[in-house]
């Protein structure tokens, strides 16, 4: 993958901070290959994925969940 593929993942939330990134004060992210390898793989599940009915989007939230705050 290309630099720009990555930034775009993580801007959109396909790779998200602490499960697939993480990042030291003044360095740039890095990444947990284990986390990376099973999203290649297709083994990748999205946070929350036991509560049916609700629909994962890009960024990270579940469409059809009340937002808490």
């Amino acid at each position: 993958m290309r630099p720009k593929t990555i930034r775009n993942k993580m801007t959109s939330g396909i790779f998200r901070k602490g499960v697939h990134y993480f990042s030291p004060k003044g360095l740039r992210p890095r990444f947990k290959w284990s986390a990376v390898q099973a999203w290649l793989e297709g083994k990748d599940h999205p946070v929350g994925q036991d509560e049916k009915g609700l629909i994962p989007m890009a960024r990270g939230y579940f469409l059809g969940r009340p937002r808490s705050g």
